[in-house]
């Protein structure tokens, strides 16, 4: 791939990496004003804020994951090509949490995991979209936590995987400064 062809995939990868720090500053944010709060009515609002900004952050850090690492099951060599010389010019190793886009598939493909869960589970009591640690409330066998965020530890959590917000936040931030470099840009 010539310059100007990766210059066209940098400029891409920084419009994602600054939504995703957007998205991420929000988390901040929303998690500082709800602890502060005591109106419930300002409280919900906070939290659609906050489960928006979880969805922002996941979708725009899957954004940069496919231009970088493309898509797992895709047998085009333009596509491997492309992804191996945008990671090797911005010394980007395969050891990134970035690559993984399991927490951004359940979000977006939500739907399929109720199906699943509904057909599995007789019980269908479930506790979903809160922040809280998961041990911080006892609750009785069968009882579900569908999406949490456990804002002492930032992991995000969906049925029974875990995702880790600040890692990705950092690994995007050394993404957009490399990409930055690449581009000659200051930020």
């Amino acid at each position: 791939m010539d310059e100007l062809g990766c210059s066209v995939y940098y400029l891409e990868i920084h419009r994602q990496c600054k939504n995703a720090k957007i998205a991420y500053e929000n988390i901040l944010r929303t998690l500082d004003e709800m602890g502060k709060m005591h109106d419930i009515n300002e409280m919900e609002k906070q939290m659609d804020l906050f489960w928006y900004s979880i969805n922002s952050l996941l979708v725009a850090a899957g954004n940069v994951s496919k231009l970088l690492w493309g898509i797992n099951k895709s047998k085009n060599k333009k596509l491997k090509i492309r992804t191996r010389t945008l990671r090797s010019q911005l010394l980007i190793s395969d050891s990134f949490n970035l690559k993984d886009r399991r927490m951004r598939d359940h979000f977006e493909h939500f739907d399929e995991r109720l199906d699943d869960w509904i057909m599995k589970n007789k019980r269908k009591t479930f506790v979903d979209s809160n922040i809280m640690p998961l041990g911080a409330v006892s609750v009785h066998e069968g009882v579900r936590f569908l999406r949490n965020f456990d804002q002492t530890t930032f992991t995000l959590s969906c049925l029974d995987d875990k995702f880790d917000i600040n890692q990705i936040a950092i690994e995007i931030q050394e993404i957009f400064k490399k990409v930055n470099d690449k581009l000659g840009m200051e930020f």
